[in-house]
């Protein structure tokens, strides 16, 4: 936070502000106690509270989860169902194959995966024309 430069003076005085002079135990009650009336401290970058930063993302954020439920739910449950009624035929293997590849691919490595295919490739989804060129 202070750089490679700070003076001793000055690590001492950002110990004191965060508290890191003070014994584990008495922060960790302090930490509880703020926490009960949903103070999650400030962000060192914005300098805003962090609570405030997250209930600014909270509506892209829920809609983005939804969104997956539902197209998890209407895909998933239909591909199972027809997956289960074919057992150990093709379909039934490809299938679990896909799941499990999508269960466990790490989600920064899927996620770029998927804008590159669908936007770029597929050009189904809408992506700046600087985006583009810089590919």
């Amino acid at each position: 936070m202070l750089g490679d430069q700070a003076s001793i003076a000055d690590k001492e005085t950002l110990r004191k502000a965060l508290l890191l002079d003070r014994p584990v135990g008495e922060r960790y009650a302090l930490y509880l106690e703020d926490l009960a009336r949903f103070d999650l401290g400030r962000s060192l970058t914005d300098k805003k509270p962090i609570g405030e930063l997250v209930r600014q993302r909270f509506g892209a954020t829920f809609e983005l989860a939804l969104a997956a439920i539902v197209l998890a739910a209407t895909l998933g449950i239909p591909l199972g169902a027809w997956a289960a009624l074919r057992r150990d035929r093709l379909i039934d293997h490809a299938l679990r194959i896909v799941s499990l590849i999508g269960a466990s691919a790490p989600s920064f490595w899927i996620g770029p995966t998927l804008v590159f295919f669908f936007a770029l490739q597929l050009d189904l989804l809408p992506v700046r024309s600087s985006d583009r060129e810089q590919v």
